[in-house]
């Protein structure tokens, strides 16, 4: 007999809202806030989720181990959810250009996009993400 777990959430999808979430107290306490983690991604901040945003689409071109690329469309923006592990040393460009992804839902990835078609590509540089690392901390230091 095979059995099949209905309630998955795809690999990527566009959530059209965000709500600020305690990522640490929901790790201390396994206490999850209500939300629909079909249209909505929780954040450390949720700076714009007020607006009301129509649904968009996000779709997988190129899933590798050092590169994705996500396509998305929507009329009003909102946030491609890669539901993949968070690091600090994946980096993201929206149509060529650098954007910070965000640590959403606890353990994933999340870049926040405008109304319009994107192509969002992320990329794993451990050497890029460890020299960030030394310059934050040297910072921390002074």
């Amino acid at each position: 007999m095979i059995y099949e777990n209905s309630d998955t959430l795809p690999r990527v999808l566009f959530a059209r809202e965000a709500q600020a979430a305690d990522f640490e107290e929901i790790v201390k306490t396994g206490y999850w806030p209500a939300f629909d983690p079909r249209s909505t991604v929780l954040l450390h901040r949720a700076d714009g989720a007020a607006i009301n945003r129509l649904p968009g689409e996000a779709r997988l071109v190129t899933y590798g181990q050092n590169r994705i690329e996500i396509d998305a469309i929507s009329a009003s923006g909102g946030w491609v959810v890669l539901n993949d592990v968070w690091h600090p040393w994946w980096f993201a460009e929206v149509d060529g250009k650098p954007v910070a992804i965000e640590q959403a839902n606890v353990l994933f990835r999340a870049v926040q996009v405008s109304g319009g078609r994107h192509r969002i590509t992320m990329t794993f540089e451990p050497l890029r993400g460890v020299l960030a690392s030394l310059r934050t901390w040297r910072k921390r230091q002074r």
